[in-house]
């Protein structure tokens, strides 16, 4: 017989070579568990401020592997894949509330609540499924002259892994 590897020889290389690399990016990020949910509790409003200002989170509910940092309000994503991202405010009596998502400092979507036209408060928020590269930033901007409630577990922001995406990128 011949010692030539068969063409279905060749493809099941093929297959455990992508196998294995998918192996080991599940270990790189906790065995394929990337989560996060944290709140901003400030003590009440937060703004209006005269700047563009990154919203940071304070407040800890789960944050597996440590994929978003408490300190600069900045998820980066630990592997490419398909990811799930919400957020929810509490919009503060008689003030512009917005908040955008960004993505490596591109907006991504954003949500708007005026509550000052009637005088009450109201929530707003938004969600996006995403495809991220490893590395892949993501975070909440406040704009200027706008303000969010932040106490009382109102103000969130959530987001976990989907599914792995093991395709190639140009």
């Amino acid at each position: 017989m011949c010692d030539r590897p068969t063409e279905m020889e060749r493809k099941l290389e093929k297959l455990e070579e992508k196998l294995k690399e998918l192996e080991d990016k599940m270990k790189q990020s906790g065995k394929g568990k990337v989560a996060f949910s944290v709140a901003a509790e400030q003590g009440g409003a937060v703004g209006p401020l005269s700047a563009n200002t990154t919203l940071r989170f304070n407040t800890e509910m789960s944050n597996v592997d440590n994929v978003f940092n408490l300190n600069t309000g900045i998820f980066t994503a630990p592997v490419d894949g398909l990811y799930y991202f919400t957020f929810f405010y509490r919009t503060p009596a008689n003030k512009e509330s917005m908040l955008i998502l960004y993505k490596n400092g591109r907006e991504v979507l954003k949500s708007s609540e005026t509550a000052r036209y009637y005088g009450g408060t109201d929530t707003a928020g938004n969600a996006a499924i995403l495809k991220l590269k490893a590395d892949d930033e993501l975070y909440l901007t406040l704009p200027a002259g706008n303000s969010i409630w932040a106490a009382g577990r109102q103000t969130t922001f959530s987001g976990f892994l989907l599914d792995f995406c093991h395709c190639h990128h140009g």
